[in-house]
């Protein structure tokens, strides 16, 4: 599935937040991306808890930003 925001082969939740960092929480999605204008600064990888534990990295292609997933996960901070 794809829109102006995102794409997705599972459910995708993408939140804005006042910094204008997004979260974003893939469910049974193995890929997923965003409609970014630029590449973001880092990727945090938060787990239940929002805790992080770790980074990853991401590509554009196709005018949309993949975020490359990371196994525990439960959301992406995607940091400009």
């Amino acid at each position: 599935m794809e829109t102006p925001l995102g794409a997705t082969d599972g459910q995708l939740i993408i939140k804005k937040k006042e910094d204008g960092s997004r979260e974003v929480i893939p469910y049974g999605a193995d890929k997923f991306a965003l409609a970014l204008g630029k590449e973001p600064r880092t990727i945090v990888v938060l787990d239940a808890d929002s805790k992080e534990i770790g980074a990853t990295k991401g590509e554009f292609k196709d005018k949309m930003f993949y975020i490359q997933p990371v196994m525990g996960a439960i959301s992406y901070l995607i940091q400009f």
